[in-house]
């Protein structure tokens, strides 16, 4: 009985021993495949980060040309209404009947000031009632040396007491380089408009809805928002998105967006007027395709060991048949009996 019991007991742990070194086997198998994924997935993840961001600086100089194509068109207005012959005759009530209608047509309104600042026309106000004095000194000064339009920044609207922004233009008396300065004609429109340019752009281009973009100033102003737009307007762009875009026609940064939202950034600057379209793309989303890295390969690395452990369990089953057979023929032979 004790011989029984001697031969009976050493065949479980046989058995454990060759699923123990089965299923080794197998997850060292299994580890150079989950490592070689785990380095692919990796890679694939920066690939992705990297396209993120290139995407990101491709946006903004869509759109800076964005807004370019919309000043230019306000370029060619202003202009041209520089040119009538109203202007040069002195007859600023023709001109007010003639810049009502530019407005009525076109949605902008014109403006003519001294060179003093005061306005004499705009078309906001019918003839004849009062209007105020609004020197812009940076924008005036720039006109006046350079004779040609120049695109302001931000500055509250005296009259339409609302965010706007103007392309101002010279009026000229005399040709050539002989030619004198009589007033400052300007189109003055609200922000929205610059705004609306952009939404329009970015929505043919499929730019993610989470992403933030902004026109900011030469002064450092936001001008325009595709999202919080209302409650941003006016107020100053983040000191890191300043200091990153000071200099240079594009560039990115590391930074945070003017609501605290930490984002990685690209800029592009407008030709027209030195404004700089700002693109921020989150770092959640940046991050996420780490993310999804990690969580596929903690999939895998989990399948993988399953499998491994199943294969293990079914192939030991295999041999230990066998093994169980010789060790009771062994414990046989043993008790001197007759082994086939």
């Amino acid at each position: 009985m004790p011989t029984a019991t001697a031969t009976a007991n050493p065949r479980r742990p046989r058995d454990r021993s060759v699923l123990h070194h089965l299923a080794v086997l197998a997850l060292a198998l299994a580890l150079p495949v989950t490592l070689f994924a785990g380095v692919l997935l990796w890679r694939l993840a920066d690939t992705e980060r990297a396209r993120l961001e290139g995407q990101a600086s491709v946006v903004a100089r869509a759109g800076a040309l964005a807004v370019d194509r919309e000043l230019a068109g306000l370029v060619s207005t202003v202009e041209v209404v520089s040119l009538f012959d109203s202007l040069r005759t002195g007859d600023l009530q023709a001109f007010h009947a003639q810049a009502r209608a530019v407005q009525e047509r076109t949605g902008i309104d014109v403006v003519l000031r001294d060179l003093s600042g005061q306005h004499l026309v705009n078309t906001r106000r019918p003839w004849g009632e009062p209007l105020p004095h609004l020197p812009l000194p940076d924008l005036d000064a720039e006109v006046l040396r350079t004779k040609r339009p120049v695109v302001s920044g931000l500055f509250q609207g005296a009259v339409a007491r609302a965010p706007l922004f103007a392309i101002e233009a010279p009026v000229l008396r005399g040709a050539g380089g002989d030619a004198e300065v009589s007033h400052l004609l300007g189109l003055s429109m609200p922000v929205e408009r610059v705004r609306q340019a952009l939404v329009e752009e970015l929505a043919s281009s499929g730019t993610p809805a989470d992403w933030a973009i902004a026109v900011v100033d030469r002064a450092g102003l936001i001008l325009a928002r595709t999202a919080l737009h209302e409650e941003l307007v006016g107020k100053p762009a983040t000191r890191d998105m300043q200091d990153a875009t000071r200099d240079g026609a594009e560039g990115t940064w590391t930074g945070s967006t003017a609501d605290g939202r930490a984002i990685f950034g690209a800029f592009a600057r407008s030709r027209l007027s030195g404004w700089r379209v700002a693109v921020g793309v989150p770092v959640d989303a940046l991050a996420a395709p780490r993310r999804r890295s990690l969580v596929l390969l903690g999939a895998l690395g989990a399948g993988l060991a399953g499998l491994s452990a199943l294969l293990a369990a079914l192939v030991g089953r295999r041999i230990g048949v066998p093994i169980r057979e010789l060790a009771g023929r062994a414990a046989a032979l043993g008790r001197g009996e007759a082994v086939g």
